[in-house]
């Protein structure tokens, strides 16, 4: 996985080179086509590159879909990492939700994320950034914090390839 950055060539005045669009995606495994083009092929976009939260043990995750498998009546939610160990799954409740939601909600983090503490917290709305952008997916995690997530990641990369 990494961040997309485009260069378009469009705009011959004024073209954008090495553009951050703010996407995380990943290559295919498959490279081959038929239309026999020589670009490369992406395999998925996962999401947006500042809604990326990590795990205890360094894992990147950018999907919380999963985490609200069973739960009804939600009108919208936003998953909030505080610190690496710690969660806020703030929910907009639609009528019917009830302690079963939010017991399920904390089992489904668990199963995604691992040994992690999650708080869920009923609002009656869920502020837009300030580009007036809903975001599901928000890390608040610190400098300090995703250096260190770098550091246990490239530690274990060097052993993986020694």
């Amino acid at each position: 996985m990494g961040e997309v950055i485009c260069t378009g060539l469009q705009n011959m005045l004024e073209p954008l080179i090495k553009y951050r669009i703010g996407d995380v995606a990943c290559w295919a495994i498959d490279q081959k086509r038929q239309c026999r083009r020589a670009m490369t092929i992406l395999e998925a976009i996962e999401g947006r590159f500042e809604d990326t939260c990590y795990t205890p043990d360094g894992r990147e995750v950018l999907r919380f879909d999963t985490v609200f498998k069973g739960v009804k009546n939600i009108r919208e939610a936003q998953v909030v990492q505080e610190k690496l160990d710690l969660f806020t799954v703030y929910v907009v409740p639609a009528d019917g939700f009830n302690t079963r939601g939010i017991e399920a909600i904390e089992n489904n983090m668990q199963l995604h994320i691992g040994s992690i503490q999650t708080t869920v917290e009923t609002v009656a709305a869920i502020p837009r950034g300030a580009s007036g952008k809903f975001r599901a997916v928000v890390c608040n995690l610190s400098s300090q914090d995703k250096g260190r997530i770098r550091q246990i990641t490239s530690s274990r990369m060097r052993r993986h390839y020694l």
